[in-house]
């Protein structure tokens, strides 16, 4: 079985096909183009040799035309690297151990007659030649009519012994009995000649040899046969091997070409290709496109291999072509190999219109459209396509896929799983410069071994490693920093690994720092954390804007902790790799909130920085605080509304709308009292609530954060500018989503 961190592309081809490059890479794996890279193949009867590659970044490339007289079936590889460290050769095998890398050769039309030319007498030297080995025959051996023939070989370590096992045919019926014959006469009794002289003894004859003569194909279920022919030494071996039956057909699509490499297909335009009849009206349909490396389907000018280039894309649609039934699209794949500009050449989409399928394909090549419904003709268009009042028109930009149908019908469910699977859930584009070979994260808070501002962290690889992050703050050297609107979505992720000795602690945020009008606030947003490997984790998080004039800066990391037995983790390390952010433009829909300005007042040693309170109360303090403040702008009765907001620490705290406004936890006050108790990580808390049928009290109600007048100790605390009370039923959104992937 290939394992999941091994990747092969043009994996299968056809018999005596020297075209198709075989392309071999491992996922974390980047290749010393300074050492000796070599690839070994085998199949199901043992080693076969040692082939050639190219290395093309972290790519193998490998000429299939090395295997051309390889016969049909499945074949394994692996890639061995061998190099000098410290004056000691050094052995590396790819992929993990327990599995190697797949690929398998088919029949072409002429195999018919494949078995019937096939010398294995031929190969066997081919296969000793390459591996500078010798092949003796030992002999045959004549097993019972019935048994299945056999061939063993062994290695002496100078040469390759073969011994083969032929079943013996059954035995023929008894002949009918002949008529007896005349009895002849008595013959005379001749006289005795004499002793001849000893005749000279002859010239030694050749030692007998055993050769592979024909071998022959029996059809399905017939019985295997052998013959031995030949005379003075020199004998062949004729095999009739039964023939295995055709298995069943698999479910394939129904492939059509579609050719855009003449010359009056302008390479740098994307031109639409449409069904000449409507798709079928089933709830689910597939779309695949590819292209072969080979420079007879075309090779543009913006192709970067002498073969010109390949290309694979997949497409899902879940739409039945009538009602209101919102659709659903699937884009599974879409990958090219040897552009030079990195643009996909095929990109799909659908006419809601009840106009069908309409795929985008770039001039210069020739293309290999499937169909999961019947066998279709697909149609290019130089000029506009036109139906049911939608037009496709040739365009030189590179199009979207299912842009024209999310513009049509904004709530089609359009999911790019391969985008999903790099970005961890987030789908638009990444607004992070890549990292550089000078790592540009750095800690911002002072630690026993860090200040602001050193650089502690080293490349390696793709990632960026720290010695050890422990209640760190960890941001961009230069700030990142992005203008959105009211009602966009900002969405942050990033990949951590993390040393094997160590635990990541839960407690880790993403801080999107607000800078306005020389203030610096923090939202914190309590991520999605998914552990996708052995100490390798994806965290992610979303913060929708609430108003124009933000300056956000990017990717500030908050609360990084790993415990190891230091228990600071000093000892360990942590990584930093594919940090991405992305903005969500959402057209004008706005989040809504009910509270005016906070009002602070600090009590028992209470701070304000940054947008951040911290309140601290001790056990023996009976009394309580109500130290953040928000006014309320408009709160009427019988109205349900929902308060939300985000805060950390420990023991409890109440919220309450004052003075008596709204039923309480309890059901009988009018001051909306809830009890809620804190986490030492930042958390979300959201409570819904009814105002009274009759306010009581001051016109003006205020929303309360107390500290309660306990002798329990209590730290708190609160992210002020995540607190949200709004209307249950508006138009709103919430200002903190989390991302699920």
């Amino acid at each position: 079985m290939q394992p999941k961190n091994a990747h092969a592309l043009n994996n299968t081809w056809k018999r005596q096909d020297t075209t198709q490059d075989l392309i071999v890479w491992f996922s974390g794996v980047m290749p010393n183009p300074s050492h000796a890279w070599t690839v070994r193949v085998a199949d199901s009867k043992g080693y076969l040799g040692d082939y050639d590659a190219t290395l093309q970044g972290n790519r193998f490339v490998i000429d299939t035309g090395q295997f051309a007289d390889f016969p049909v079936g499945d074949y394994v590889l692996e890639v061995w690297e061998t190099y000098s460290k410290d004056g000691k050769a050094e052995t590396g095998i790819y992929p993990n151990p327990d599995s190697f890398v797949t690929f398998k050769i088919n029949a072409n039309v002429v195999d018919d007659d494949l078995i019937k030319s096939f010398d294995l007498d031929e190969v066997l030297g081919k296969a000793a030649a390459r591996a500078n080995k010798a092949i003796v025959v030992d002999g045959t051996e004549t097993l019972p009519a019935g048994s299945q023939a056999a061939v063993e070989s062994r290695y002496d370590g100078e040469r390759v012994h073969y011994t083969f096992k032929i079943p013996r045919g059954d035995k023929g019926e008894k002949g009918d009995k002949g008529d007896r014959g005349a009895q002849g006469p008595q013959g005379i009794q001749g006289i005795q000649g004499p002793q001849g002289k000893t005749g000279q003894t002859g010239p030694v004859g050749p030692a007998p040899t055993l050769r592979v003569g024909s071998v022959t194909k029996v059809a399905p279920g017939g019985s295997p046969t052998a013959t031995v022919t030949g005379s003075n030494g020199d004998y062949a071996l004729n095999l009739g091997i039964p023939q295995g039956v055709q298995g069943a057909a698999g479910g394939l699509l129904n492939w059509t070409k579609v050719d855009l490499s003449t010359s009056d297909y302008d390479q740098n335009t994307w031109y639409p290709v449409v069904m000449d009849t409507m798709g079928q009206s089933s709830a689910f349909d597939e779309i695949a496109v590819r292209r072969p490396l080979d420079n007879g389907w075309g090779n543009p000018s913006w192709a970067s291999h002498a073969r010109g280039f390949s290309c694979a894309c997949q497409y899902r649609i879940i739409y039945p072509f009538f009602g209101s039934i919102t659709p659903t699209c699937y884009i599974d794949l879409e990958s090219q190999y040897f552009t030079s500009d990195s643009k996909s050449p095929v990109h799909c989409d659908l006419n809601p219109n009840n106009g069908g399928y309409v795929l985008y394909m770039r001039g210069g090549s020739k293309y290999e459209i499937g169909y999961s419904a019947s066998t279709k003709n697909w149609v290019p268009y130089k000029t506009t396509y036109s139906i049911n009042t939608v037009s496709f028109a040739p365009t030189t930009t590179e199009p979207t896929s299912f842009d024209r149908l999310r513009k049509i019908w904004p709530t089609a469910n359009i999911i790019n799983l391969q985008t999903l699977t790099k970005l961890g859930g987030v789908t638009r584009t990444n607004s992070l410069p890549s990292l550089s070979s000078a790592p540009n994260l750095f800690p911002g808070q002072t630690t026993p071994t860090f200040s602001a501002g050193d650089n502690t962290s080293t490349q390696h690889l793709s990632a960026q490693r720290f010695s050890y992050l422990y209640n760190q703050e960890c941001l961009p050297k230069q700030n990142v920093v992005i203008n959105p609107l009211k009602g966009d979505t900002i969405m942050q992720s990033c990949i951590l690994r993390i040393s094997s000795n160590a635990t990541l602690d839960d407690k880790i945020v993403f801080s999107f720092f607000n800078i306005r009008s020389g203030h610096y606030q923090h939202h914190v947003v309590p991520p999605t954390i998914n552990q996708i490997g052995a100490y390798e984790y994806r965290i992610s998080g979303s913060y929708q804007i609430t108003e124009d004039g933000f300056q956000l800066r990017l990717m500030d990391l908050m609360n990084f902790g790993l415990s190891s037995a230091s228990g600071n983790g000093s000892d360990a390390w942590i990584e930093v790799d594919a940090p991405f952010a992305g903005l969500v433009q959402s057209g004008g829909v706005t989040a809504t909130s009910l509270l005016q300005p906070v009002t602070w007042t600090g009590k028992w040693g209470a701070t304000l920085a940054n947008g951040i309170s911290n309140h601290s109360k001790m056990a023996d303090n009976t009394n309580y605080y109500d130290d953040v403040k928000y006014n309320i702008s408009s709160f009427a009765p019988s109205t349900r509304y929902r308060l939300s907001f985000v805060a950390w620490g420990s023991g409890s705290i109440q919220t309450l709308v004052y003075p008596g406004a709204a039923l309480s936890e309890n059901g009988k006050s009018g001051d909306g009292q809830k009890t809620w108790t804190l986490t030492d990580k930042p958390t979300e808390y959201t409570y819904e609530f009814d105002s009274l049928a009759t306010l009581y009290g001051d016109n003006q109600k205020t929303l309360l954060f107390r500290i309660p007048g306990d002798k329990q100790a209590v730290d708190f605390s609160l992210d002020t500018n995540s607190v949200v009370l709004e209307k249950v039923g508006g138009q709103v959104k919430r200002l903190i989503c989390l991302i699920s992937t």
